[in-house]
């Protein structure tokens, strides 16, 4: 009897990333572990490409030590539709208990960095004494950013287009 070849498919990965399971009873056409890799709903896989600095770059003067940057809380968050002006949209940098907003009218992110800032342990509650190693949540409505934490007492933040300037309430 003659031998035809043929391609097979062991997993198309459509039930995407699980790692709450054992090797042992994992689920069919999942994954559990990816290394710089992009999953498509449809089961499809891409490489990630490195990461590189972005054209016309421009550092923050907020750093945080590398030795010491695991100990920190980082997120974005999209600050959409700023003072209900849909062409206004702000990049939001929870970095560690500093807030950073940049402004997302260019392709190219770090030099639209605004002039102010939030220092989050502004708005401690009380007894607490830093916010940084905690995160933040955010939510717009009606053109402003609430927001709230683990260490904070609840805030708000308007923006002022004229003064390009914020106001924490």
């Amino acid at each position: 009897m003659a031998r035809t070849e043929a391609k097979v498919t062991v997993n198309n990965f459509v039930g995407g990333l699980v790692t709450d399971y054992h090797e042992l009873n994992t689920p069919q056409n999942v994954t559990v572990d990816e290394d710089n890799c992009d999953l498509d709903r449809k089961g499809s896989r891409k490489r990630r490409l490195g990461i590189d600095y972005e054209d016309g770059y421009e550092f923050s003067d907020n750093t945080i030590a590398a030795s010491s940057f695991s100990d920190y809380y980082l997120k974005t968050y999209k600050w959409k539709s700023v003072n209900n002006d849909a062409n206004i949209n702000f990049l939001v940098v929870d970095l560690a208990n500093i807030i950073e907003f940049y402004a997302m009218a260019l392709p190219s992110l770090s030099p639209t960095r605004k002039a102010f800032e939030v220092d989050l342990d502004d708005h401690l509650a009380p007894g607490a004494t830093t916010s940084a190693r905690s995160g933040i949540q955010v939510d717009a409505g009606d053109g402003v950013l609430f927001v709230v934490g683990e260490y904070l007492e609840p805030f708000f933040i308007t923006y002022n287009e004229d003064t390009d300037t914020s106001t924490e309430t």
